[in-house]
């Protein structure tokens, strides 16, 4: 149009309030730190019960530990008492062993609470 009226166009401004210019880039920036800080929340969350869990898990492992030395250390009794008296058929069970297997093998166990049984016979009352 420039050629036919021989006119030049003048540029036309409009202007916003800086609110509304600005209103979509807050509210996206809003709902976008929303999202981050639920994430960051649920990843914590995550973290702490993968801890408890390790801690737990690290319990039960030491508590089985501890009962399968224990039974070693009843099977290791059956065994040696099986060896002691193998002419009887009888196998007292001992409940005076160490707590542990190591301790069993590098503490003696004291006196024999039955060096005085004897198969057949009964104790006077």
């Amino acid at each position: 149009m420039e050629h036919v009226t021989g006119k030049k166009r003048l540029p036309i401004s409009i202007s916003l309030p800086e609110s509304e210019v600005y209103a979509v880039a807050w509210t996206r920036l809003f709902w976008r730190s929303l999202v981050a800080g639920v994430a960051i929340a649920a990843l914590s969350l995550l973290a702490v019960v993968v801890n408890r869990q390790a801690k737990r898990e690290a319990v039960l492992t030491g508590e089985l530990e501890h009962r399968v030395k224990n039974t070693l250390a009843v099977v290791a009794s059956v065994i040696e008492r099986a060896r002691e008296d193998a002419q009887s058929i009888e196998i007292p069970v001992i409940a005076t062993r160490p707590h542990s297997v190591d301790s069993a093998y590098t503490k003696p166990l004291g006196p024999d609470p039955l060096a005085e049984y004897q198969p057949g016979r009964l104790g006077s009352h």
